[in-house]
């Protein structure tokens, strides 16, 4: 003859129930807390990369304003930073090879040349490269120079793959990647007065 349950084995059902509800409870919330560190951890990569970017970019704004006489000189026909090179080979007799060695040297940088793990170069900004274009979105006056310097790379994730079409300078380093969507590029434009005989007279 079967024993009607007590009261008492009522009890224990229905806190046991109320275990396994707070453990399901506890796990999609944990689960949720791990993608949002996760969410949190991609967001600072791509905070860092940009900040990294924009201090390239800086660097050869600095130097083409140093040599600004022949900043239209500074333009890339393709993007520099692959790999690093000797620029000390090149000797600086003229403002072209002045030039020359500025954009070899942007380029190591890129390359991360100063960036080393476990003695290996390493770049900060994986698949990095720059390029110095004219700025397709100038409407000063002839009197200026205008330019657009960029630097690309490879992010993380993937998101909206730069289009040029709406500016030049997003191009930058372009068919590199097998999905354009993981291709990340920062610009910044400058504009550099044209320094004639007659505008430095005394």
């Amino acid at each position: 003859m079967k024993r009607a349950p007590t009261n008492q084995s009522r009890e224990h059902g229905a806190a046991l129930l109320e275990v396994l509800v707070t453990i399901l409870l506890v796990a999609f919330g944990l689960l949720g807390l791990a993608g949002l560190i996760s969410r949190s951890y991609i967001g600072e990569i791509e905070a860092t990369q940009r900040a990294q970017a924009l201090m390239l970019i800086q660097d050869m704004i600095g130097r083409i304003e140093s040599n600004r006489r022949n900043a239209s000189l500074y333009f890339t026909a393709s993007a520099v930073g692959g790999s690093t090179q000797n620029c000390s080979a090149i000797v600086i007799t003229s403002s072209a090879t002045l030039v020359t060695r500025d954009l070899c040297d942007w380029g190591n940088l890129i390359a991360g040349v100063n960036e080393r793990i476990g003695g290996t170069t390493t770049a900060v900004l994986p698949g990095a490269s720059g390029c110095v274009i004219a700025n397709d979105l100038d409407t000063l006056a002839a009197e200026t120079t205008g330019l657009a310097v960029a630097v690309a790379w490879q992010a993380n994730t993937p998101t909206v793959a730069p289009n040029s079409a709406t500016y030049a300078a997003l191009g930058c380093g372009s068919g590199v990647l097998p999905d354009e969507r993981y291709r990340r590029v920062v610009t910044m434009p400058v504009n550099i007065g044209s320094l004639s005989a007659s505008a430095v007279a005394p």
